[in-house]
């Protein structure tokens, strides 16, 4: 409570725009300090479908590799989306055209 209380008394102080605005660097602070929490956020966003596997790396600070490994060695799963062959197939034949004959 009295930390809302501090919250709300900086926000009517003027020193943030707006109670969005001071919420939002109180989070990036949190965050920076504590980056853990950033990657826990990360891969329960990446769980509940909200974002892509590569955005889910991105957001944890780390590349893909790392991240999908950091989510085999937490038990969880996940596919990577790819498209069927005919589907690879089409989209060369549609860059490159017919061939001359």
């Amino acid at each position: 409570m009295i930390v809302d209380q501090q919250f709300e008394a900086v926000v009517r102080a003027g020193l943030f725009r707006d109670r969005q605005h001071g919420l939002h660097e109180a989070l990036q602070t949190l965050f920076t300090v504590r980056p853990q929490l950033r990657t826990e956020a990360a891969i329960e966003l990446f769980r509940s479908g909200e974002i892509s596997l590569l955005r889910a790396a991105e957001m944890a600070g780390l590349d893909f590799e790392s991240f999908r490994l950091l989510l085999r060695d937490r038990a969880i799963p996940f596919e990577v989306e790819t498209q069927s062959s005919a589907e690879m197939d089409q989209a060369l034949h549609d860059f490159f055209g017919e061939p001359e004959k």
